[in-house]
Parts: structure tokens; C-alpha cells; sequence
């Protein structure tokens, strides 16, 4: 009698389990509210898939998600938490490892930038958003030979990343070479880059400075 009461609370155990709800719906409907800009919805979503379980997506995607939002709601110090979060889950992913340093960067906190790059080249020295962004922090450190180094690179892992056109048009322009960063810029802007026309003035203003 007292196996058969085991085996019935172990079976209503799974059922519960298959009727517990899971947190792949609520991520999907936060992607969907991210895609129409409603972060705060999207972030609440969020959190309740944290604490449910997940099949699709693991817990530290759920994570980086969160920082992603925070980091365009400029909450930069949130950002860092769900980073911290996302790579207590899993530290071995580069993403975390790259995003926690764009939020150093972008504090200007530039050594704990290089830091959380490093640790991500560690795991994959490859990957592109990587070597995007190691280019764009050594522009911030007025390195443009190690910039466009890491920006070629980029750029030859992923043809199709507008961002490190981008920044490529940058460095070029920040080594005199307008005509190449005029071209770059074009090829990050028809890849999908959305801010183009600010990115030219910048180039424009680097172009004067050099007639001078």
C-alpha cells in the first residue's frame, strides 16, 4: 500500500509539472512587445518567465534580455545586474561577456570594458559582435591601428554586421582615409544601420578638422 501511494504522488508530481506554466510563452510575447518598443510590458514579461520554467530558451537568455532593455532604457547600472545575472547562469557564453563591457564602454569605465572583452575572446576570438566591439573600444582609446584591426576582422567573420561598417567608417575617418569611411559608411547603412546621417557628420566633422 505504501508503494502504491508513492508511485500516486510521484504521478501527480509529473502532473503538476505538465501543468505547471512555462516561461517560453511569456518570452515570446516580450519579443514581440520589444519589437514595438513597449519595454517596461516586455520587461515584466520577462520576469515572470525568470522564474518559470524554460524548454526553448535557457534562464541566462532571459537574463541578457532584461540587460538589453535596460541598457536602451539608458538604465546602465540595471543593465549591469541582469549581465551579472545572465552570466551566474551560464558563464561560458560570450554574449553576456560582450554586453557587460559595451555597458563599461558606454560609463567610459574603459579597463573593466577591455576586461569583459578579453573574457569573451577567451571563449570565442572569432566571434563578430566581439570584434566589433573591441574595435569600437580602441577608437575610444585613440588606438586606430588596433581598431581597424579588430574592424577588419570583424567584418571578414560577418559580411552582413552594419555595425562594424560603422565603426570601420569611423576609424578610417579617424586615419584621414574620408573617401574609404564615405564607403564603409554607405555598405553599414544599406547592411541596415539606422543612424547614418548623424554617423556622416561625424565623418564631416573629422574631414574639416583635417583640411584645417
Amino acid at each position: 500500500m505504501k508503494h502504491l501511494f508513492t508511485a500516486l504522488s510521484l504521478c501527480l508530481l509529473l502532473a503538476a509539472c505538465d501543468m505547471a506554466p512555462s516561461g517560453d510563452q511569456n518570452v515570446e510575447t516580450a519579443l514581440t512587445l520589444y519589437d514595438l518598443e513597449e519595454y517596461d510590458a516586455a520587461k515584466e514579461e520577462l520576469k515572470i518567465a525568470a522564474g518559470r520554467s524554460l524548454t526553448i530558451y535557457e534562464k541566462a537568455d532571459v537574463y541578457n534580455m532584461l540587460g538589453n532593455i535596460a541598457d536602451d532604457q539608458e538604465e546602465l547600472d540595471s543593465a549591469l545586474y541582469y549581465y551579472d545575472l545572465s552570466l551566474a547562469e551560464d558563464a561560458e557564453q560570450v554574449t553576456a561577456w560582450v554586453n557587460k563591457g559595451i555597458i563599461f564602454r558606454l560609463k567610459e569605465e574603459y579597463d573593466s570594458a577591455e576586461a569583459c572583452y578579453l573574457e569573451a575572446e577567451a571563449r570565442d576570438p572569432n566571434d563578430p559582435e566581439l570584434l566589433a566591439s573591441m574595435g569600437a573600444l580602441f577608437l575610444f582609446r585613440d588606438n586606430i591601428e588596433q581598431s581597424l584591426a579588430y574592424l577588419e576582422r570583424s567584418i571578414e567573420m560577418d559580411p552582413s554586421l552594419s555595425i562594424a561598417h560603422r565603426n570601420y567608417a569611423i576609424a578610417l575617418a579617424m586615419d584621414g582615409r574620408f573617401e574609404e569611411a564615405d564607403a564603409s559608411l554607405k555598405m553599414a547603412v544599406r547592411k541596415g544601420y539606422k543612424n547614418g546621417e548623424v554617423t556622416q557628420d561625424h565623418i564631416n566633422e573629422l574631414r574639416a578638422l583635417y583640411e584645417e
